[in-house]
């Protein structure tokens, strides 16, 4: 049996929704796979034994329109680290957008990475509405497709597949707008304060 490390770039991974998707990708694995949490992990090397895994599944959220500062700084590191040419490399990426994509240049950020280091790029999955979805009727639309996407992994295909919930952009709007409003509330921070630039007097 093949196998895995899940690398997850999320910077809030404990509780994260890149978490949620490996649980749910975990239920469809066909690899002995181990988890590398980045955030947790941030002050230590990567582990020597890095090679010793025919493959690797980067999930991450997308921050800034491109990957997070904590994935970039791995990415640092293992770029010092022996690895065997050709080791494959598949990606599950989320973003709080409704289009999936928004993700398309974090994607290629680890495309990237992978020519320098020459990995094999192999599946990409572009979770859109990522903060939100599994919290809806929606849900089991992700988890459709994260299926697909664990079946893809196992035939060794490559390609773009993406999911996003079926509803109009002006839905979203205002869903999401209701969602970070009480979010703030919860956090006694006002509509107001949640629009300013200056977040750092907030």
């Amino acid at each position: 049996m093949e196998k895995m490390l899940i690398i997850n770039g999320s910077p809030r991974a404990p509780k994260s929704n890149s978490k949620e998707y490996i649980k749910i990708f975990m239920k469809y694995r066909k690899y002995d796979i181990d988890i590398y949490n980045i955030v947790t992990e941030k002050n230590r090397d990567i582990p020597d034994n890095i090679d010793s895994y025919n493959r690797y599944m980067l999930v991450m959220p997308l921050y800034a329109d491109s990957i997070p500062a904590i994935v970039t700084g791995f990415l640092k590191k293992l770029e010092k680290k022996k690895i065997s040419e050709g080791k494959r490399v598949d990606v599950l990426i989320n973003c709080g957008f409704m289009e999936p994509e928004q993700n398309l240049v974090a994607i290629d950020v680890i495309k990237m990475f992978c020519i320098r280091k020459n990995l094999e790029y192999g599946m990409t999955l572009s979770i859109a509405s990522g903060e939100a979805i599994l919290n809806t009727p929606f849900a089991f639309m992700a988890r459709r497709r994260i299926n697909k996407f664990a079946k893809s992994l196992k035939r060794n295909e490559k390609g773009y597949m993406s999911v996003s919930m079926p509803i109009s952009k002006n839905m979203f709007l205002k869903a999401s707008t209701k969602y970070w409003t009480k979010y703030g509330e919860k956090y006694g921070i006002s509509i107001e304060e949640m629009k300013t630039n200056n977040i750092e007097n907030i």
